[in-house]
């Protein structure tokens, strides 16, 4: 289990060689993690963002994240997905529109393939405090607004 945070800035690397840095973290609306946004490093200061599906995930661990394949393609994204960076820093409402807190990140199974739990603060003095939540996420859709996550359990 990893937490977005941790992801964002890992390099993905098939056998030895380096493809690139993961960027953003993609999610279906009914809280499955669908893939990476990699920044492809070809050229030196050229970057290009692809998408590696999740299934093509073979390990995830401190040196890196692994696939099995050298071709990752930007014909491969999905149409309609929710990024990680899109996520973070808003407020979670429940479907009885009671607020929960500000995300601050996700818990995601690869194995599994979805969210496992939301990190939730309360706000500045509360981090100061150490004070943070874990909310299951299990069994639970998603819906974006401006500034608010709708969770509704399916």
């Amino acid at each position: 289990m990893r937490t977005c945070n941790e992801l964002i800035g890992m390099p993905v690397r098939c056998a030895s060689r380096v493809l690139g840095c993961v960027s953003d973290i993609c999610f279906s609306y009914d809280g499955r993690c669908i893939g990476l946004l990699i920044d492809e490093q070809k050229i030196p200061f050229m970057h290009k963002k692809v998408f590696l599906p999740a299934e093509q995930i073979v390990q995830a661990d401190a040196a890196g994240i692994y696939t099995g394949t050298h071709l990752i393609s930007s014909a491969d994204q999905p149409e309609k997905y929710l990024r990680y960076n899109q996520l973070k820093q808003k407020m979670i409402v429940n479907q009885e529109k009671k607020q929960l807190g500000i995300l601050e990140d996700v818990y995601i199974s690869f194995q599994a393939g979805t969210m496992v739990a939301y990190e939730i603060s309360d706000g500045f003095f509360a981090d100061l405090q150490g004070e943070r939540r874990h909310v299951p996420s299990m069994n639970t859709a998603m819906t974006l607004n401006n500034d608010t996550i709708m969770l509704a359990e399916q």
